[in-house]
């Protein structure tokens, strides 16, 4: 458990953590991408 001092550290804490999960985390169910490799990919299968 962590407690922070202020409110910028825990706001700093939480986007540290989801860059690291949408970024540079690798999951199971999309293959072993991360999610931001897999909306990229989308993206671009899907383009117009």
């Amino acid at each position: 458990t962590t407690i922070w001092r202020t409110r910028s550290e825990a706001r700093q804490d939480v986007f540290t953590w989801l860059r690291y999960y949408n970024h540079h985390r690798l999951h199971s169910t999309i293959g072993h991408h991360t999610p931001a490799e897999t909306r990229t990919n989308y993206a671009q299968a899907h383009a117009a």
